[in-house]
This record gives C-alpha cells, structure tokens and sequence, in this order.
C-alpha cells in the first residue's frame, strides 16, 4: 500500500513542514537560553560582586546603588518573560497552531537587543586588559540567540505566507 497520497512532497510543502520544524526546534533554543539566562544572573547575583564592590567602583549613595540593582533585576526578569514568551508562541506555530504576530514584534525587540550586547561584548572584548573564557562563552551564547531570533522570524514568515497563499487558492 502506497502512502504517496497522504504526504505531500512538492517543494512548497517540504519548506513549510521544514519551517514549522525550525520554529519548534528555536522556540525551545529559547527557551532554553532564558533558563540560561536567569542561572546566570542568579550565579552573578550571589556568587559575584558584592555590593560593597558594585557601590566602591560606582562610588554610590545606597539608594541609588538599590536602585541600580532593582534596575538590574527588572532588566533579567523582563528578558526571560520575553524570551519564554516568545519561545513558547514560536513552538505553538510551529506545531500548527495560529499565533498572533506580537510575539514576532517582540522576537525583533529581542533580537535588536541581542545584536546591540554581542556589539558591545566585542567591543569589550577588543579594547579589554584581557580575553577570558567567561566573556568568550558570553559571546557565542548572545550570538546564539541572535541566530535562534533570525531563524524564526525566517521561518514565521515562510509559514504565515503559505498559509495565506493556501487561503487565497480556496
């Protein structure tokens, strides 16, 4: 029994299933890279500098230093919602649920994030007293979510137009 009937294989239809997959697969990627995101912040936070040390390099009053942490808090806690949101509604997508195209507004917001901190990782890294492992890591991680960002909002498209496409031909 042939089941050449049941699967399409035009090229059109291996590309959107392709794409589909591809949102599954980055939409996990991040997030991942959220979960990620938040360990590392938390390590930073309690492992890190003390906030003797952020107050003497600063030379800050201690409400301003709170603020500054609090700042810094709201930063990570509003990265990883986003991250989540915008991992959890490309899975959706990609196993054929229709989302809405905020979260592809946001997957932008992200992504013009994650090029503005690889910018600025490099930079550092370029102008710095000295190349270390964690800032080399840091900089394939934010390059990392830079390309898991591209990849769906690639992929979104690809699918959002065949289906438009499928709903002009009926």
């Amino acid at each position: 029994m042939e089941l050449e009937h049941l699967v399409k294989n035009d090229p059109v239809s291996v590309r959107v299933r392709r794409s589909k997959s591809t949102l599954s697969v980055c939409g996990t990627g991040i997030i991942s890279l959220a979960g990620w995101s938040l360990v590392r912040s938390f390590m930073e936070f309690w492992f890190g500098v003390s906030y003797n040390t952020v107050s003497d390099i600063l030379d800050l009053e201690k409400v301003i230093l709170y603020l500054v942490i609090a700042v810094t808090v709201f930063i990570v806690v509003a990265d990883v919602v986003f991250k989540f949101y915008v991992g959890s509604r490309a899975r959706r997508e990609g196993k054929g649920r229709r989302q809405r195209g905020l979260y592809l507004v946001w997957a932008v917001f992200l992504l013009l994030g994650s090029v503005i901190v690889v910018y600025l990782d490099s930079y550092s890294m370029i102008t710095g007293p000295r190349l270390d492992v964690e800032s080399v890591a840091t900089l394939f991680i934010d390059l990392t979510s830079a390309f898991l960002l591209v990849e769906i909002l690639i992929s979104a498209v690809i699918v959002r137009r065949s289906y438009r496409r499928k709903k002009a031909e009926v």
